[in-house]
């Protein structure tokens, strides 16, 4: 740059949103020289009258930066933005392309001087370089620009000294865990550096042998209901119920080695404000199995050890599978996409593979140590070990600040302030803070306002801010307060309208309509609004044919037939039969699972008519032997082949009994209170545990099991009456558990009692007899009675008199 260069009155930065805080950096850096700056980020689809606004910014602006990365050349809008840069050029703009990270140059900038920034904007050198490119030389002494080259010079040559000496400790403490066959996985992915291209799935590739092992797959795709994998993957579509309303990142990840398929679990982090990845996790059994095909070699299901892999010359690479343009394309090493695996072994674990490198790992790998390591896998798990854990930046400060300040500098800096807004909200409500957290709640809404209500939402927005209404619209429910709960279901359904009106081809946001119109149909039923309850119990039942129609899945066939069948149930307790079509939804219920299942779905039960698993039984092949606690007040039954010793847990508050079966599958929990708040929701003994482990139950079990459906049955007289509490409440649901590899179906019972200031929650999981998918009746005959065996003993109360476990 030249020392007659003028600074710069204005300056324009055109980025990728995944360059975001690389971009405020710089705004800030220039912001400090009294230079205006304005920000525009390129890869999201704006109106045309913003367009023309940030066109007359540019044409405002005496320099246009445009800042380079994997993501932003990768862009489909970046070629938009070089041509705008390019016609302003021609006028008198001065164009500087900022080089954030190694990247491939679109070919448009060839002949123009770039500024590289890829060793850091946290590096000194990096900022001084970079404000004397943007605003001349005359800002930037010399000598203090030289001095902090020096520094930087000098510090990457230390690095490089250091791993020298401290690389060969590594590489013994790698040694012991790289002869041991690795039996469990860890893919770590950061959602947001995926391609943008919903079509687009990742296959990250292990290469084991050409000749007897083939390839190990790992597909990533984006979730989209009903077409997140296409035919020719062969893999089974996740249901929408694991997606609806949780915090599950949008993705699914797939395991293919021969014709062998296996579903990693994901691993939840909730609401954490640091940016971590999203994280899935894989147990391998060892076991020996053979691929379908008469040439094939038997193998054992595990990925070899580190030494095999080297021995075997085995390496990784990432294919980006189009399946739109039906094409596929290997990704170079200059990728902004991160993924990351780690295996682990009995003694410990180590990172086989990682998609891109920091700065200081590229510094690292000057190292002549590593030079002479030729193989990939082996080179990355020095690396990753040498460098240590990845640390994830803490926005939480700044966030705090700026939620103080009522100020945000960027759409997602308010995002993450309503995330933390809705993560204290929910921390509240279950410390039975109900006023706080439905303050908290309110102003989650409220940040999210501009988001979602005024321009075309994100799924992540639109989704909060429903879920952080309905949960006010929950707490006025929970107290019985159904006048305050009818306003804020006013509000709720306003918003579920809003989101649906702003993309009406959004399954998700059809979804989210139906669930506001059903949660306000049962407050106007409760108010005696009659017809306004008739109405929305009808429109709930058409979004839901519209959608099985539309989405012709297992889940949705079993959504649907829910909702026909809850229609018809509280059409009947509503009193509003007169004013639905009752007849049609009794028919429409008949022709999806046939006549006689339909009137065991549609029939009433008695008030005083106990659920089928809490009924006495005696089935056969499940004999069961008496247990009774003085301790904890109970006496029921528990399966002969049980272990019928407790193992005891407890807490300040309470105190649990664990009985285990012979199987991962076969558990039972006992819990007892026996200073009870009797005016405390029962609920927020199990949702605390939920939102944070991903499982209502704390269940001691490795690898732990994976919640598949989760249904609160509701507060049930019947039950209270029977047992002689106070008030009874109960849920069911099934778990899938992973026993040598073998994916198991578990069904889960729950209940929770409570009479005076005594209360017990018992929970209970036993393996299905039954397919997932499988009719009432077969439930009812090979599930619910085994439950019964245990259950229908049940009493609570004052100690037993005999034998005491």
């Amino acid at each position: 740059m030249s020392g007659a260069t003028p600074i710069p009155q204005s300056v324009f930065v055109s980025y990728s949103s995944r360059d975001r805080r690389e971009a405020f950096d710089i705004k800030k850096l220039l912001e400090s020289r009294n230079v205006k700056v304005w920000l525009d980020f390129f890869d999201i689809q704006t109106t045309a009258e913003l367009r023309q606004q940030l066109a007359s910014k540019v044409q405002q602006s005496e320099l246009f930066c445009l800042l380079l990365s994997p993501s932003a050349v990768e862009s489909r809008w970046v070629t938009e933005e070089i041509q705008t840069a390019l016609e302003a050029r021609k006028k008198g703009l001065r164009l500087l392309p900022i080089i954030l990270r190694p990247c491939r140059i679109p070919p448009q900038l060839d002949n123009i001087v770039g500024f590289d920034a890829s060793e850091g904007l946290d590096q000194e050198a990096v900022r001084l370089r970079l404000a004397r490119a943007v605003c001349g030389e005359s800002t930037v002494e010399d000598g203090v620009l030289l001095d902090a080259a020096s520094r930087l010079l000098l510090a990457n040559k230390e690095t490089v000294v250091r791993a020298e000496a401290e690389l060969p400790g590594v590489a013994e403490q790698v040694a012991p865990l790289a002869s041991q066959p690795i039996r469990a996985i860890s893919l770590a992915i950061r959602p947001e550096t995926l391609p943008e291209d919903p079509n687009v799935i990742l296959e990250l590739q292990l290469r084991l042998d050409p000749l007897f092992s083939g390839s190990m797959s790992f597909f990533i795709a984006r979730y989209r209901e009903g077409r997140t994998w296409p035919e020719e993957f062969g893999f089974r579509e996740p249901p929408f119920t694991e997606f609806f309303l949780t915090d599950r990142p949008r993705l699914d990840v797939k395991l293919k080695w021969f014709d062998r398929v296996e579903s990693p679990t994901v691993q939840v982090d909730g609401t954490d404000l640091k940016t971590l990845p999203a994280t899935f996790n894989l147990e391998f059994d060892g076991a020996e199995f053979k691929p379908k095909g008469d040439l094939s070699i038997p193998q054992k299901f595990e990925i070899p050890s580190l030494d095999n892999l080297e021995n075997k010359n085995s390496h990784f690479r990432v294919i980006a599978h189009d399946t739109a343009a039906k094409q596929a394309r290997e990704i170079g090493s200059d990728t902004d996409i991160d993924v990351t695996l780690t295996g682990s072994t009995g003694p410990g674990s180590v990172c086989l593979y990682a998609s891109r490198l920091t700065p200081q790992q590229r510094v690292v790998l000057r190292s002549e140590y590593l030079s002479h390591v030729d193989n990939q896998i082996r080179k990355t798990a020095l690396l990753q070990r040498y460098l240590g854990e990845p640390v994830y930046r803490d926005d939480r400060g700044e966030v705090v600040a700026a939620l103080e300040k009522g100020e945000f500098n960027s759409d997602e800096q308010r995002r993450l302030a309503a995330r933390f807004r809705f993560s204290e909200a929910v921390l509240k409500r279950f410390q039975t803070l109900h006023r706080d957290a439905y303050k908290l709640f309110q102003e989650t809404g409220e940040l999210l306002q501009p988001l979602v209500l005024e321009r075309a939402p994100a799924l992540e927005d639109a989704t909060l801010m429903y879920r952080a209404c309905r949960a006010m619209v929950e707490i006025w429910l929970r107290q019985d307060s159904f006048p305050q709960a009818a306003q804020i279901g006013e509000t709720l359904g306003a918003i579920a309208q809003a989101i649906q009106d702003s993309d009406q081809t959004s399954p998700d946001f059809k979804d989210i309509w139906a669930d506001a119109v059903l949660v306000n149909a049962g407050i106007h039923a409760k108010l005696g609004d009659k017809k306004r309850a008739a109405s929305e119990l009808h429109e709930n039942v058409v979004v839901r044919r519209k959608l099985y129609a539309e989405l012709t899945s297992p889940e949705r066939r079993i959504d649907y037939v829910q909702a026909l069948t809850d229609a018809v149930r509280n059409a009947t307790e509503w009193g509003i039969v007169e004013a639905v079509p009752l007849s049609k939804w009794i028919d429409a219920i008949k022709a999806e699972v046939g006549d006689s299942a339909a009137e065991k779905l549609t029939r009433q039960p008695p008030p005083d008519q106990l659920p089928k698993w809490l009924e006495k039984s005696d089935p056969a092949g499940w004999p069961t032997v008496p247990l009774k606690s003085a301790t904890l007040r109970y006496s029921l039954r528990i399966p002969k082949r049980w272990k019928s010793e407790a193992e005891v847990s407890g807490t300040s508050s309470e105190v649990g009994h664990i009985y285990y079966g012979p199987r991962s599958t076969e558990w039972l929990t006992i819990s007892f209170m026996e200073k009870a708040n009797a005016t405390s929701d029962m609920r927020n003994w199990v949702d605390p545990i939920l939102a944070m482990s991903g499982f209502p139950v704390a269940i001691n079990l490795d690898p732990p099991p994976r919640l598949a459906r989760w249904t609160y049955l509701g507060k049930l007289p019947s039950v209270a009456k029977h047992l002689g509490v106070d008030e009874a409440h109960a849920y069911m649901g099934l778990a899938e558990y992973k026993d040598n590899g073998v994916t198991i179906l578990g069904r889960l019972y729950m209940l929770m009692a409570r009479r005076k200031n005594f209360a017990w929650k018992l929970a209970l999981s036993i393996e299905t007899a039954c397919l997932d998918r499988a009719p009432p009746e077969m439930v009812d005959s090979q599930d619910h009675v085994r439950a019964g065996a245990i259950f229908g003993a049940l009493r609570l109360g004052a100690a037993p008199k005999s034998k005491q476990a």
